[in-house]
């Protein structure tokens, strides 16, 4: 038995039922203030920001 966010698989040897009532989930990114981060960091920080702010209008 396994909880999962999302599972999606054509195997017939598993049986998937969704939980009811349904179960909603979010998330957070989280970095220390004022604490100097890698390039590689900052940018992947940018880059989800970017990418959250064109997921709202969804």
């Amino acid at each position: 038995m396994a909880v999962v966010m999302e599972f999606s698989c054509n195997c017939d040897t598993l049986c998937l039922w969704p939980m009811e009532p349904e179960i909603l989930s979010g998330c957070v990114l989280v970095w220390k203030k004022n604490q100097v981060l890698s390039p590689l960091m900052t940018r992947f920080i940018e880059h989800a920001k970017q990418y959250l702010a064109g997921s709202e209008g969804m």
